[in-house]
């Protein structure tokens, strides 16, 4: 601030003096009207920039500090997974088939494409099958209405879990039932009956992609289930991402201690967890068409992880086979 001890246009010559012999990034924050204004011009000459705000200079040094950490960063390229790209193009091109630009529960298999976990299970469209197919998974099981138009299935009744196997037909016309009620011009296409997944010592995590205009894809890691909305705790990172990178994006949530095991509780696989990490941000960098991308909860237990849900949005013009 304006002093009798000095003159604003003698400080700029001794700070862009010291800045050049020195080398070290300098900011100045000069606060007088015109004569700051002068000395704002000859720091400039020295490459110097003036805030009137003292506030904003010091968030210039901490963004270029920020800058240097990531110049300085060891680049990693990301890893390259063996996946069926093949089998992942006949899931998506099930949008151009149906006329629609979104898939859910129905598109289960393109996580089994790219190596991500899922509970067994499949999608049937009668309560015969239904009943098949619970014999097949054994014990107790989810079943779950699949309907691309229906975001949230629990909302409406379309979910239910821990079903014995001599339920399965009755709940299967029951679940069609309430989505009929609910949107009766919604198309159903079955019901998915999967294995039961015990959330024991387990933390429900969600992995989201969504395609922006001008970076691409955006990777997003956080606490899932019903508080993705509620603590909004999540990592962002543009893709594709190194193994490093992934394993940044789990250490950066408020809840990383339930990860790593808190208050005694055994620590999550975080190793599979990252390799997820990385085989979605492949999958998205794989397919540009997927204009948004949730895996919803991503349940990550002490032994693995389980994909439970799954939603997606193409853009069809943009669909094609990667080479």
């Amino acid at each position: 601030m304006p002093t009798a001890l000095y003159e604003f246009d003698a400080l700029a010559e001794t700070i862009g003096d010291l800045q050049a012999e020195h080398g070290t990034p300098v900011v100045a924050c000069l606060m007088g009207g015109e004569p700051a204004d002068r000395a704002a011009d000859t720091l400039a000459q020295y490459g110097i920039p003036n805030y009137f705000d003292p506030s904003r200079a010091v968030a210039s040094l901490e963004a270029l500090a920020d800058y240097g950490a990531v110049v300085d960063r060891e680049y990693e390229p990301p890893a390259e997974f063996e996946v069926d790209r093949e089998r992942a193009s006949e899931i998506l091109a099930q949008t151009d088939d149906r006329d629609v630009d979104y898939l859910g529960v129905e598109a289960m298999e393109l996580l089994d494409a790219y190596g991500i976990p899922t509970p067994p299970g499949e999608v049937v469209e009668s309560p015969e099958a239904a009943t098949a197919a619970a014999e097949r998974i054994g014990g107790p099981v989810v079943m779950k209405i699949v309907s691309p138009e229906i975001v949230h299935k629990s909302d409406i009744g379309g979910v239910e879990v821990g079903v014995p196997t001599e339920a399965t037909a009755d709940t299967y016309r029951m679940i069609v039932d309430r989505a009929r009620s609910h949107d009766s011009a919604a198309s159903v296409l079955g019901v998915r009956v999967e294995g039961l997944v015990d959330l024991k010592e387990s933390t429900e995590t969600i992995i989201g992609a969504k395609r922006d205009p001008q970076f691409g894809h955006l990777l997003m890691f956080g606490l899932g289930g019903i508080f993705v909305q509620i603590y909004e705790d999540t990592a962002f990172r543009v893709a594709p991402v190194s193994k490093h990178e992934a394993r940044e994006m789990t250490d950066e949530i408020r809840a990383a201690p339930m990860l790593r095991g808190a208050r005694g509780r055994t620590p999550a696989d975080l190793d599979r967890l990252v390799e997820t990490i990385q085989r979605v941000s492949q999958l998205v960098t794989d397919f540009p068409a997927i204009t948004e991308l949730d895996i919803n909860p991503l349940v990550v237990a002490p032994d693995g992880v389980s994909a439970i849900d799954v939603r997606l949005r193409v853009d069809k013009a943009d669909l094609s086979l990667p080479d």
